[in-house]
């Protein structure tokens, strides 16, 4: 096996960067061939001298790993990744060493793996694309990088977001379109977002964009549900939008500046889609099971169960739309409208109800599909129509509208129930029908006593 190593020109003249890997690699009997990646013709020379069996290196930081990724899935070559940059986010998402000798001697158990890629106007991008702020933030800090480490992100962010920077955006995405003002749009491919928090069904391998749009708030709410957020406190989704799409389109009233992977890609507007399992990764060998990835994922030449499309669609709908009634269930419960007893059943239904959507959701991943999280936005307009219904005609009004769209809920999933289904997600569709009934005749009831 040979190795050809991919390096910027400034890194691989740079002695203080670029020795302690040179040096790390030779410890581990590891000799590549080298190829600056700011010649044009690189990568027809690592073309001409790739023969079948060799891996591909890139020494560098996520616009490096981008750029050298866009040709591995063209080529065919297995990456790996030496994480030499500033943030280093998609390193860190897959628990990739960032220590020369720590990670070089693992390249020899290393594994190859399949994840998949985004396509930005069909340029490969690894882990996520940013419009507006955050893409500001990452072209504005590159001559500050150096002094400032990964501090100069943070000490940007602060100095933009005073500046109020606000666009109107178009989004369309899997059919279904958005219109806002926001302070943000950005298109991931990994799981984490917001210096590094988790996003619910977001990976490498779920076959799906996470997208994430940060609506255009007061200053200080933005500024404290980041740092909320960086405590490990769930993102607040009055503030932002998050969907899981196969492709999606941005349209910005203004061209506004778009990066990828840290690294300036145009202007908007632009498109995106998924292209799962594109490239081979090598992933060094790590005890447990690497951040991003699920454990089919990491089994080599394990045959995977996906479901088709039409089925991922029908369980995509039931996840969200379970989710969602459940938040209902809850925001009803808070009211001062209800009886104390009525309001604590109302709040043991809803998280019956969340067990069950969590175990769907967890199987639906486990089958290679796609869960939903559900629509916060619609959730919130239907919670305050219920509010202000039973404010001005008793609860009576809120609770039917509930039982109706449990119901409607309900002969979905009794329809769904007729596909044929693996066993899990079988029993689990059974389970949940056995409890929409239950609720939808405790609903009846509690009408019934108003």
């Amino acid at each position: 096996m040979r190795y050809h190593l991919v390096g910027h020109h400034r890194l691989l003249s740079d002695p203080e960067r670029y020795d302690p890997w040179r040096e790390a690699l030779a410890r581990h009997h590891i000799d590549p061939l080298l190829y600056d990646l700011t010649q044009p013709d690189w990568h027809r020379q690592l073309a001409q001298a790739f023969v079948s069996g060799d891996r591909v290196l890139a020494l560098g930081g996520d616009g490096t790993q981008s750029s050298v990724a866009h040709h591995c899935v063209e080529q065919g070559w297995p990456l790996g990744v030496l994480p030499a940059g500033t943030a280093n986010d998609f390193a860190r998402a897959l628990a990739i060493p960032s220590q020369p000798d720590e990670l070089c001697s693992q390249l020899a158990q290393a594994r190859l793996v399949k994840i998949d890629v985004g396509r930005l106007n069909e340029r490969v991008f690894l882990n996520v694309s940013h419009i507006g702020l955050g893409a500001e933030v990452a072209l504005s800090v590159q001559p500050h990088k150096r002094r400032w480490g990964p501090l100069s992100y943070l000490r940007r962010l602060v100095q933009l977001v005073s500046g109020r920077r606000r666009f109107r955006a178009r989004i369309e995405a899997d059919g279904k379109v958005f219109y806002g003002r926001w302070m943000e749009v950005a298109v991931a491919n990994g799981p984490y977002f917001g210096g590094g928090h988790r996003i619910d069904g977001a990976g490498f391998d779920t076959a799906a964009l996470t997208l994430v749009a940060v609506k255009a708030r007061p200053i200080p709410k933005v500024l404290l549900a980041w740092i909320m957020a960086r405590l490990g406190r769930p993102l607040d989704r009055r503030l932002l939008r998050i969907e899981h799409v196969r492709q999606c389109r941005v349209q910005t009233r203004h061209r506004l500046k778009v990066t990828a992977d840290g690294e300036r890609f145009g202007r908007s507007p632009v498109n995106y889609r998924i292209e799962p399992q594109a490239l081979q990764l090598v992933l060094p060998y790590t005890e447990g099971n690497p951040r991003g990835l699920s454990l089919k994922a990491t089994a080599e030449q394990q045959e995977e169960q996906v479901l088709d499309q039409q089925h991922d669609v029908m369980l995509y709908s039931i996840s969200g739309r379970g989710v969602e009634l459940a938040e209902r269930y809850c925001d009803l419960a808070d009211t001062e409208l209800l009886d104390e007893l009525v309001c604590d059943e109302l709040k043991a239904l809803a998280q019956q109800r969340k067990h069950l959507m969590d175990a769907l959701r967890q199987e639906i991943l486990d089958e290679g599909g796609l869960p939903k999280a559900g629509n916060p936005d619609r959730e919130f307009f239907e919670s305050l129509a219920d509010r202000w219904l039973s404010s001005l005609s008793g609860p009576k009004t809120a609770l039917e509208r509930l039982r109706d769209a449990d119901q409607q809920w309900l002969d979905d999933i009794v329809a769904v129930s007729q596909e044929t289904w693996p066993a899990p997600l079988a029993e689990l569709l059974i389970s949940l029908s056995r409890h929409g009934h239950e609720c939808v005749e405790r609903l009846e009831q509690l009408i019934g006593h108003y």
